[in-house]
């Protein structure tokens, strides 16, 4: 679906080694939002539940072209 061509937007946006950077992002701002919505009572502890990824490979992609990275990384 979508998310694969978000990821390809944010390698073209981005360059590809900066593609890792952007998933390990997304993925763990998804994992604290699942994790507090859990602790707050909002969801329950169900693997079958679908999460809309694309907002946070957005914020991701936001996230990795602001932060200054060392040369060579990105």
């Amino acid at each position: 679906g979508g998310d694969i061509k978000l990821v390809a937007a944010a390698g073209a946006w981005l360059g590809p080694f900066a593609l890792p950077y952007v998933m390990l992002a997304a993925s763990l701002s998804a994992l604290v939002f699942v994790s507090l919505q859990m602790l707050l009572g909002k969801r329950e502890a169900d693997l079958s539940t679908a999460l809309r990824f694309g907002p946070f490979l957005a914020g991701a992609m936001a996230l990795v072209k602001l932060l200054p990275f060392p040369a060579g990384l990105v």
